[in-house]
């Protein structure tokens, strides 16, 4: 894994699905196979990039980490602030903010190294520590689904200085 590119994200607005959820429970595939079939039937049926999303309660999500700990998950696309919120949809506000920007190489059966290395590797190492606001990755036209060896996703990891 190289160094991830720090940006100041400005706040960003989507529309998506969420679902209450633990890792263990694993509803991703529902989450995601629900919001792109009600999407298909919006003005946004030619969305090419989404963000799947993480709302944590708090930092202790990290520290007492247990598969078992509820969090929010969103499936989404960005809103146009030309367009309304379509019927069916919740709208969500990701603040500005300082990220770090990780690239993710492989299937979600990989994505587990990754967020060691950022949790366990880079982030003690930095000058950095989490910032409590929501974690994302962004799936471009590099992301060939979630069992693709060859997809490609950017990590968004919401930080702040020491």
């Amino acid at each position: 894994m190289t160094n991830p590119k720090i940006i100041t994200l400005p706040e960003t607005h989507l529309l998506g699905h969420s679902i209450q959820t633990t890792l263990t429970k694993n509803e991703s595939k529902q989450l995601w196979t629900t919001f792109r079939q009600d999407l298909s039937k919006t003005a946004y049926s030619a969305a090419h990039t989404f963000y799947n999303v993480h709302q944590y309660k708090n930092l202790d999500f990290f520290k007492q980490y247990s598969p078992n700990t509820e969090f929010i998950k969103w499936a989404c696309t960005k809103l146009n602030p030309d367009l309304a919120c379509p019927d069916g949809f919740k709208s969500l506000q990701i603040e500005t903010g300082l990220y770090a920007i990780f690239e993710h190489h492989g299937s979600v059966l990989d994505f587990n190294r990754t967020m060691t290395f950022i949790l366990q590797e880079w982030l003690p190492n930095s000058e950095y520590v989490l910032d409590h606001r929501a974690h994302f990755e962004v799936l471009d036209h590099r992301y060939l689904g979630p069992m693709n060896p060859d997809s490609v996703e950017d990590v968004y990891i919401p930080i702040k200085l020491k």
